[in-house]
């Protein structure tokens, strides 16, 4: 194993960032600025339309949630009419 070649590794070039420019997202129901990260589940049936595979699939989904109240980004904020 030593006479194994160093491989070097690839150098991604970013455009330099300035941070200082983040408007940080908040909650649309209480405006807080913290969010926890949760995992949707799912499943595809394997007769579901599209699904070419003919097993059933587990699908993962990524959501976040308002530390605050509770409300998942992208979730409607539900408005009495008072």
């Amino acid at each position: 194993m030593g006479n194994m070649p160093k491989l070097n590794p690839i150098k991604v070039q970013r455009p330099p960032i300035d941070l200082s420019q983040t408007v940080f997202m908040k909650c649309e129901s209480c405006q807080y600025e913290f969010f926890d990260i949760a995992w949707r589940l799912g499943k595809i049936s394997k007769f579901a339309d599209g699904n070419k595979t003919g097993q059933e699939i587990n699908i993962e989904s990524k959501v976040f949630i308002c530390r605050g109240c509770g409300l998942r980004v992208g979730q409607k904020v539900e408005t009495t009419g008072h």
